[in-house]
């Protein structure tokens, strides 16, 4: 593995090795640089594509994490460093491009390889914002609930407990009581799955799991044993 350590006078001192023909950075480094305050605990937390190599360093050969171009992103979108975007153009729009056309970090010797430059940095830029879309539609699945989501919920635990007490005209769907207990249980059982107080905590990406939950739903043998006894006066009563 070769390493390459470029400088800034803003953000220090950044390590690159190429692996398996791909750019990597050093963790720590990056997120020194971003600002936080236990760069390997934020390696850690927030990138998963790092890789571990033995790496010599002033201290000797120690294990270092390299992390690809998407695992900068994510640890820069998450930094409250206010210079974080500028690092961002540093390494992609400076240092990434040359060491992709010139396999070293230098300043570009003629117009020409200037201009090639030019279009490996609006390369770089185009997958930022691909990046960044990906993260913003990430974070968006991460919110709760939100505008119809949480009444396509609702409709569903209706249908639900609609069937199990009968329809609408049963007298088990006309018991209040009875029905209010199918009810909490059905929402317990919901809740309870996704440890949350109030299902519209519950997050947008967990909708399918939420209506897989649904259709598993098994009303306990004592509230089935009561809605059959409840639906059964109807047919007694109509016998008599």
């Amino acid at each position: 593995m070769e390493l390459q350590t470029f400088n800034s006078t803003q953000f220090g001192e950044l390590r690159t090795a190429e692996i398996e023909g791909k750019i990597y950075y050093c963790g720590n480094d990056v997120a020194r640089a971003l600002g936080y305050i236990r760069p390997r605990d934020a390696v850690a937390l927030h990138c998963k594509g790092a890789v571990k190599h033995r790496t010599p360093t002033n201290g000797g050969v120690q294990e270092l994490s390299f992390i690809p171009e998407g695992d900068v992103y994510r640890l820069a979108a998450r930094s409250k460093l206010p210079q974080a975007e500028k690092f961002e153009s540093w390494v992609f729009d400076e240092v990434l491009p040359q060491i992709n056309h010139t396999g070293g970090y230098r300043v570009p010797q003629n117009p020409m390889e200037a201009l090639q430059l030019m279009f490996d940095a609006q390369k770089n830029t185009d997958m930022r914002v691909t990046n960044l879309k990906e993260d913003v539609e990430n974070r968006f699945q991460d919110l709760p609930l939100v505008g119809d989501e949480p009444e396509e919920i609702v409709s569903e635990v209706n249908a639900i407990a609609l069937k199990l007490l009968g329809g609408k005209k049963s007298n088990a769907y006309n018991d209040k009581s009875l029905r209010s207990r199918v009810y909490q249980d059905i929402w317990h059982e919901v809740k309870h799955k996704f440890g949350v107080r109030k299902y519209k905590a519950i997050k947008r990406k967990y909708i399918p799991n939420v209506k897989a939950v649904l259709e598993a739903y098994t009303c306990p043998q004592n509230l089935l044993e009561e809605i059959l006894a409840v639906n059964q006066q109807d047919v007694l009563c109509g016998n008599t």
